[in-house]
């Protein structure tokens, strides 16, 4: 079966991204945030423009910040959702996971569509009180996991091999 562009890019970016959280050192970044989005949904790519440069700023690597669904939604984003228990309604939006002795996660929905995102009405807005703590964080000790819930899946890792074996 050949797979659409979609599927394809994806698949291939899960798999990079496997590749990546296996060859990571520990180097202290707190988080690995992940992007699950359509063509279609200009916020969502607006608010994970600014998370890029954050992490870049931050030192973070590819393994910190991922996105999915840029060219539509794919067999790998909806396998994802399935696997965090969310229904595709849930697109766009932001899964932060939180690593060290026990892994934790927060989903945060973000406003579809086009627009701008800085005009989003929510105060704070959720993405933002993530986006700052990445901004002065430097290790898990200090990060505000409050509102993080346990993450049932074992590692960021294994999450990724499920998906990927099931496509």
């Amino acid at each position: 079966m050949s797979l659409n562009r979609a599927d394809q890019h994806d698949e291939d970016k899960l798999k990079r991204w496997l590749s990546a959280l296996l060859e990571e050192s520990l180097n202290g970044f707190p988080i690995h945030a992940l992007f699950l989005v359509s063509e279609s949904d200009q916020y969502a790519h607006d608010i994970f423009r600014k998370f890029r440069s954050q992490f870049e700023q931050s030192g973070a690597g590819f393994q910190h910040l991922v996105i999915l669904g840029q060219h539509g939604i794919s067999r790998s984003e909806l396998g994802l959702l399935s696997s965090l228990k969310l229904l595709s309604d849930w697109v766009p939006c932001l899964i932060v996971f939180a690593a060290g002795d026990s892994i934790l996660l927060k989903k945060i929905k973000l406003p579809a569509g086009a627009g701008d995102s800085e005009s989003y009405c929510e105060t704070p807005r959720a993405w933002d009180v993530v986006l700052a703590g990445v901004g002065t964080q430097a290790k898990r000790s200090d990060w505000d996991t409050t509102d993080f819930n346990n993450f049932p899946h074992g590692s960021v890792k294994e999450l990724l091999e499920d998906v990927l074996a099931n496509l």
